[in-house]
């Protein structure tokens, strides 16, 4: 028979049985359990994933490429290979064999990335083989998507000072980002930053001030680990060359 009571252990109190007079201490010391019990698991068929540290374009698509390196296949079984690269909820990058079948070895994957869907940042990259859907073998590793932007660079004239704007690509990547104006006035020799802004949800950014006139300009973006610094074309800010048109233009 035995009956529930606390007792104090270092300032704490604690659940215990007394049994037979005696206080037996229940503790938290329980083995670890892990949070992945796949990946933990001791599977039949080993695998290793070199990752990739790609660049995508600025526009369009490309392909990428990984590697999975496999052993423990047996000949004469059927093994499905899937392999994936996800970054948080988007849509995950599909990757598939380079050449069929798997083997035991090293083994090129695939992936496809478009410049306005996949952002660049990190990935995880994770690979798996099945019989009959059942895992046989399992791997993880980190990737990076990197991308260079494309700064372009307009601009007209108004009442209340001139306005320069663009829309960088890749839009995914850029929308929050800081832009830098750059400004030489005419007659000048250097360079000034005269203002800077952010690209907006929609992948504009926008900039008025009555401090630039005749001269050059240009934008800059500083860059990031994953999104990397850019620079437009250096544009020159002329008279207007139309009656219709305001005081300046971009030439």
């Amino acid at each position: 028979m035995s009956r529930w009571t606390t007792v104090a252990t270092n300032g704490r109190k604690r659940w215990a049985a007394v049994v037979a007079g005696a206080a037996l201490v229940l503790t938290t010391a329980f083995a670890a359990v892990p949070a992945n019990a796949d990946t933990a698991q001791a599977y039949p068929v080993t695998m290793k994933i070199s990752p990739f540290s790609a660049t995508k374009p600025a526009s369009g698509c490309k392909d990428i490429f990984w590697w999975v390196t496999v052993s423990g296949l047996k000949s004469g079984t059927v093994y499905k290979f899937t392999s994936s690269a996800k970054q948080g909820t988007a849509d995950p990058i599909t990757g598939s064999l380079v050449s069929y079948p798997l083997k035991n070895g090293s083994n090129k994957v695939r992936g496809y990335v478009c410049s306005s869907l996949d952002k660049s940042g990190p990935y995880k990259i994770n690979a798996a083989v099945r019989v009959d859907g059942k895992v046989q073998g399992a791997a993880e590793a980190r990737g990076a998507l990197r991308v260079t932007p494309v700064l372009d660079l307009n601009g007209y004239d108004t009442t209340s000072g001139f306005y320069v704007y663009g829309y960088p690509s890749p839009a995914i990547d850029m929308k929050g980002k800081e832009i830098r104006i750059y400004f030489k006035k005419k007659g000048t020799s250097t360079f000034k930053v005269v203002g800077k802004t952010t690209v907006n949800s929609s992948g504009k950014w926008g900039f008025k001030s009555k401090a630039i006139t005749l001269g050059h300009v240009y934008v800059s973006y500083a860059g990031s680990d994953y999104v990397l610094k850019a620079r437009s074309v250096t544009r020159e800010i002329v008279p207007a060359r139309s009656s219709s048109a305001t005081g300046v233009s971009l030439g």
